[in-house]
């Protein structure tokens, strides 16, 4: 079965992510889309809950693989360094309950992401990894999550993660991120391609990033976005890196992989990403497996893919950190992953300026 959605997924995305249709076609086909979201807003309006914290939104306009999730890690991260209290609400997409919960500390990583979905328990895990827990992250209708997690643990700042169509909870800060390499897909609304909302949408910004692995595309896309955005606003580029490889609970740097065969497997929204992060630490792909997104991934399915590393001649079996958590704990040990994070480079003084320095400063207000 996910061999269909994964080709299905392979389509839908060569499609989203083609050239993109002309600006008549386009606006007739996202007619719909628009008016959908025209009523929806209005009704989030119309009972919008305002919590006694700062709410930042870390936004993407295009459907997964933007970078929001890295980026979240990396800004409640920093914010917790200069000793901001700090928490982190999200979707908990992928899980199979729905209750209100905070995430928690264990070893039972499948029964985590089961519980709180596998990108709430990666942003727990990076965050809170060595030592004390200090961002709590919450999983949750959003507006309610946020509401429970000032009550709870009373914050300065609450982020929210993937939170641009979110509406029924008043943020004060918008940041926007995009995926580089393709930043809005074909041009077009859902379904006819993979915006969630028109691009205009990134007036609401007070910051914007992109994130990839190249540059090249950087100052195209930043013209085209500082149409929209208002004076002042920042658009900055964060370079995907690969931090480090983890096998058990063992660490080793990302040039480990070096000339290792390796076998790849990737269930998210853009798993081309990863296979290029992997050839970017010099490994050797023997093969690469792309499953469809938030995929819970089976004993079987694991099984399979160690035999095809194994007649491939693979060292290693590797996946996504995020992946890693929907491995079963059986197989955990038999499986590395790859960990990365953000990399501003000569934009490393801009997002401390009008970013870091912006939110400290509302929040001592």
């Amino acid at each position: 079965m996910w061999r269909i959605r994964a080709y299905f997924n392979s389509v839908l995305s060569k499609w989203w992510y083609s050239a993109p249709l002309l600006p008549p076609v386009a606006g007739a086909l996202s007619l719909p889309t628009r008016a959908v979201n025209e009523i929806i807003q209005r009704l989030a309006g119309l009972n919008v809950v305002e919590v006694p914290a700062l709410v930042v939104g870390v936004s993407g306009l295009v459907v997964g693989g933007g970078g929001k999730t890295p980026f979240t890690i990396w800004l409640a991260g920093e914010l917790a360094d200069v000793g901001v209290k700090t928490v982190v609400v999200h979707g908990g997409y992928g899980r199979r309950v729905s209750v209100l919960a905070r995430v928690v500390d264990t070893e039972d990583y499948e029964g985590a992401f089961r519980v709180f979905g596998d990108e709430a328990v990666l942003i727990y895990r990076r965050l809170n990894s060595t030592g004390p827990e200090r961002v709590p992250v919450w999983v949750g209708p959003k507006w309610m999550a946020a509401a429970m997690a000032c009550g709870v643990d009373r914050p300065d700042v609450v982020i929210v993660d993937d939170a641009g169509q979110h509406r029924r909870l008043k943020k004060n800060m918008e940041i926007m991120v995009f995926n580089l390499e393709s930043p809005w897909g074909n041009g077009s609304l859902v379904p006819f391609g993979p915006l969630r909302e028109p691009l205009s949408a990134v007036g609401r910004a007070r910051f914007a990033v992109c994130t990839g692995i190249d540059s090249f595309r950087f100052p195209e896309t930043v013209c085209v976005l500082k149409r929209f955005l208002h004076d002042g606003v920042s658009v900055v580029l964060a370079r995907k890196r690969p931090a480090q490889f983890v096998m058990g609970d063992t660490f080793y740097p990302a040039s480990f992989l070096e000339d290792r065969k390796v076998v790849a497997f990737a269930g998210t929204a853009r798993p081309e990403g990863f296979f290029r992060l992997l050839k970017l630490c010099g490994a050797v792909l023997k093969g690469v497996v792309s499953f469809p997104d938030h995929y819970p991934y089976s004993g079987r399915d694991i099984a399979v893919l160690a035999k095809r590393a194994e007649q491939s001649g693979a060292d290693l079996l590797v996946c996504t950190e995020k992946d890693y958590c929907r491995v079963p704990v059986s197989w955990q040990n038999k499986v590395g992953y790859v960990t990365i994070d953000l990399d501003f480079g000569e934009w490393n003084s801009d997002v401390r300026k009008n970013l870091i320095d912006a939110i400290v400063s509302r929040v001592k207000k």
